[in-house]
């Protein structure tokens, strides 16, 4: 996953995006603006990829989706 992240833009502003939200949020303050920017350019190119049919399947569309989901969510308890 990281080698991919590394390899494509979507997947990294993902990641820089969670890095960012988890500094704010470690320092006490709400999620920052960068965070939200980098989130947004993230999303703005996976839509852009689902619109081609050859680039939607690819694995830093995949990777860049699967780490959208908060791991807060992922990691839920009862």
């Amino acid at each position: 996953m990281l080698q991919v992240s590394m390899q494509d833009a979507a997947s990294f502003l993902v990641i820089i995006s969670g890095a960012a939200n988890d500094i704010a949020l470690r320092s006490g303050r709400p999620q920052s603006q960068q965070s939200i920017e980098y989130k947004s350019q993230a999303m703005a190119l996976v839509n852009k990829r689902m619109s081609f049919s050859q680039s939607y399947f690819t694995d830093g569309t995949i990777n860049a989706c699967s780490m959208f989901m908060p791991a807060r969510c992922l990691l839920a308890q009862k």
